[in-house]
């Protein structure tokens, strides 16, 4: 396994890595970045690409537009080797914006809270009057709930929508009172491998924010929603689809990440393990989860950041990286900082 990624990266702590790709910091263009990434794939000879964040998403998707039309050797592998990690080309853009992913499942036939990209603030307000407040407003980009927005009146809502769409569109979506929920799933060829279905018991810094801590749970209808979008897109590679799970625990699909998440190394404790089981498809062996066991966990550092007297830390299994002792270290030294 080889990792790319900026020389400070904390990612280069991991011992379990065979090679390190640093990504020079005398760059001076978009293209120079996209001929160092190509020239790493060729290298290291890969076999599949696991994007870990939005701009790795985005940078794979201009190196394919790039290299599609070539008859270049290097860039058919490098085609051909994105299509394998990321599937069908069609809907690269779809799956990392949150309005077309939600309209993608709209039409799969997935419930889905309504939304609306408003392009203007009379945009937003007949939406709020067609739906009712509180409402939720995020930027068509983003990550971690950084720019998500619940608001409850047309004040708040007209103030957050001016803030937010200095950096982006805005979507406005329907409000679904509940308990967040999310599938990680393993694809290949377009078919869930293995999939595994978490709730939100705890987040940080706020309601919005990535999980502190998650429980471990089953819950059929998220898994034949996530299995419906991930076969009609075609998709390959780690994803994960974020839920809200209503009062009658009727699920709700309200955006897609299309690359792992906080929650999708943690198939050692479930027993659904995802990477586990993209090596077996790839490499034609076989690979059978455990038995489901629904089970309580705390996300390392994320908990200790929420509160360090948590009870969750003695009562939940603590995702401490204890077989990478540097990286613990950094992730504990980030605490100390804060």
């Amino acid at each position: 396994m080889a990792t790319l990624a900026a020389d400070n990266d904390p990612i280069n702590l991991s011992t379990f890595t065979t090679q390190q790709y640093a990504l020079p910091q005398n760059l001076s263009n978009l293209n120079q970045h996209l001929s160092f990434i190509a020239g790493c794939f060729v290298d290291w000879k890969t076999d599949l690409i696991i994007p870990c964040d939005e701009t790795s998403i985005t940078l794979l998707s201009m190196l394919y537009d790039g290299v599609k039309g070539s008859d270049d050797s290097d860039n058919k592998f490098i085609k051909n080797l994105i299509i394998q990690s990321k599937g069908n080309p069609d809907y690269y853009d779809h799956v990392v914006s949150k309005n077309l992913s939600v309209e993608l499942a709209q039409e799969f036939g997935i419930r889905t809270p309504e939304q609306k990209l408003c392009k203007n603030i009379s945009d937003l307000d007949a939406f709020a009057d067609k739906y009712g407040y509180p409402i939720v407003l995020k930027r068509e980009h983003g990550c971690a709930g950084i720019y998500v927005r619940i608001c409850d009146n047309e004040q708040d809502a007209q103030k957050e929508y001016e803030s937010l769409s200095q950096t982006g569109q805005v979507i406005a979506q329907q409000y679904i009172e509940g308990k967040p929920a999310m599938a990680n799933a393993a694809c290949y060829e377009g078919k869930i491998l293995s999939c595994a279905v978490f709730i939100k018991e705890e987040c940080f810094p706020d309601s919005k924010g990535p999980s502190a801590v998650v429980r471990y749970i089953e819950n059929p209808e998220i898994f034949e929603a996530t299995k419906k979008f991930t076969n009609n897109t075609g998709y390959n590679g780690i994803i994960s689809l974020d839920f809200m799970l209503d009062k009658n625990n009727n699920a709700h699909l309200i955006e897609c990440n299309p690359r792992p998440t906080p929650v999708s190394h943690l198939g050692f404790a479930t027993g659904t393990d995802l990477f586990r089981a993209l090596y077996a498809a790839m490499s034609g062996t076989t690979y059978q989860p455990e038995k489901f066991e629904e089970k309580t966990i705390a996300l390392f550092p994320k908990e200790l950041a929420r509160d360090p007297q948590s009870a969750y830390l003695e009562t939940a299994y603590h995702d401490i990286p204890e077989d990478e002792p540097e990286l613990e270290k950094f992730l504990l030294s980030t605490l100390k900082s804060k």
